[in-house]
C-alpha cells in the first residue's frame, strides 16, 4: 500500500520518490505469503516446496557458530529450514567477494546458509549502512536492511495515542465490512504504512549521505500482504501482492505491468552483477526490464 500504487488515503512520498527513480512493478507477487518462507524464496530463487522452508522459523540474528544448543534444537529451527543444496543469495555474494550484512531480522534457517559478515540488531539505517561500508573496507557490499515493523500487528492503538490517518477518510478493501471498528483498525494499519515510508526515507538519506548512492543497486519489496482476512498467510491476491521497486544506477525510471515474483530477485542480481550460477532457478532475470539506460 503506497500512493504510487494508487492509494488515495495515505501519503508515502519517500516510497513514491524511490518508485519514480527506478522501475516500479505494479504486478509483483511473493511466492509464499508469510515472513520466513517468503524470505527463503527471495534468497534461493526457488519455490518453497523445493527450497524446503515453509511457514515461519526462529529468528536468530547471529552467526551460526554463536547459536546455543537450545537454539539449535528448537523444533521450528530444526524442521522449518532451507534444505536445497543450491547456494543462497548470501552464499553467492560472499563467494563472489562481497561484504554482506543484515540488520534487524534474519528469520530464515539454518544460519549456516546465511554467512553474513555483520549481524546488526535493530539499528538505524545510517548505523547499519555506515557500519557495512566501513567494514567492507573498499570491497563491494550487500546490506539487507530489514527493520520495518510498523505494518505488523499490533498496530498503534488510536484510542490511546493519535495516528496520522483519519478513519473517516480511508478506503477499505472491498472484502472488509465497513464498520467504525474496521475503519479504525485499517487506519491504524495505514498509519504503520506511513511510518514505514519514513523508515524508507531514512534508508535512502543514509545511502545518499554515504556517497555510495550513484553506484548502488536499491531493491525495495514487501514480503507478504497485511495481516487481515485474505491477506498474510493466505494465497489470495491480498496476501501475495506486494510493492517492488528496483533502481539501477544510470537506468531510466519506468513503470512496468509485467507479472513478476520475488523468485526473480536472485536471477536478476546474478545477471546484473555478472555472477555465474550453475543450479536451476524458478525465477527469471528482470534485467531486460530494468536496464534501459537514461538518455
Amino acid at each position: 500500500h503506497m500512493s504510487a500504487l494508487g492509494r488515495t488515503d495515505i501519503q508515502t512520498p519517500r516510497m513514491d520518490a524511490l518508485a519514480a527513480s527506478g522501475t516500479l512493478f505494479r504486478r509483483a507477487y511473493v511466492a509464499y505469503p508469510v515472513c520466513s518462507a517468503s524470505k527463503a524464496c527471495i534468497m534461493t530463487g526457488l519455490h518453497s516446496h523445493v527450497n524446503g522452508l515453509v511457514n515461519n522459523t526462529n529468528n536468530y540474528l547471529k552467526r551460526a557458530e554463536k547459536l546455543t544448543d537450545a537454539e539449535k534444537k528448537s523444533p521450528p529451527y530444526l524442521h522449518t529450514r532451507i534444505r536445497t543444496t543450491a547456494p543462497t543469495m548470501v552464499e553467492v555474494l560472499v563467494q563472489a567477494g562481497y561484504h554482506a550484512a543484515v540488520s534487524g531480522k534474519l528469520h530464515v534457517s539454518p544460519n549456516e546458509r546465511f554467512p553474513y559478515h555483520d549481524f546488526f540488531p535493530k539499528v538505524s539505517a545510517k548505523q547499519a549502512l555506515d557500519g557495512t561500508i566501513k567494514r567492507a573496507a573498499g570491497k563491494p557490499w550487500f546490506l539487507m536492511h530489514n527493520t520495518i515493523t510498523s505494518t505488523h500487528r499490533p498496530f498503534v492503538n488510536s484510542e490511546k495515542q493519535p495516528i496520522s490517518v483519519d478513519p473517516a477518510r480511508v478506503v477499505l478493501p472491498p472484502h472488509l465490512p465497513d464498520t467504525p471498528v474496521i475503519r479504525r483498525d485499517w487506519a491504524e494499519y495505514l498509519d504503520g504504512v506511513q511510518k514505514a515510508d519514513q523508515a524508507v526515507g531514512e534508508a535512502l538519506d543514509a545511502l545518499r549521505d554515504s556517497g555510495a548512492e550513484s553506484n548502488t543497486i536499491v531493491i525495495f519489496m514487501g514480503d507478504h500482504g497485511p495481516a487481515y482476512p485474505h491477506g498474510k498467510m493466505t494465497p489470495y491476491h491480498f496476501g501475495l501482492h506486494v510493492p517492488l521497486v528496483i533502481r539501477l544506477p544510470g537506468a531510466k525510471p519506468l513503470v512496468s505491468d509485467a507479472l513478476v515474483s520475488e523468485l526473480d530477485l536472485l536471477p536478476t542480481l546474478l545477471d546484473v552483477l555478472g555472477i555465474a550460477y550453475e543450479a536451476p532457478l524458478h525465477g527469471k532475470s528482470l534485467k531486460p526490464l530494468i536496464e534501459v539506460q537514461s538518455d
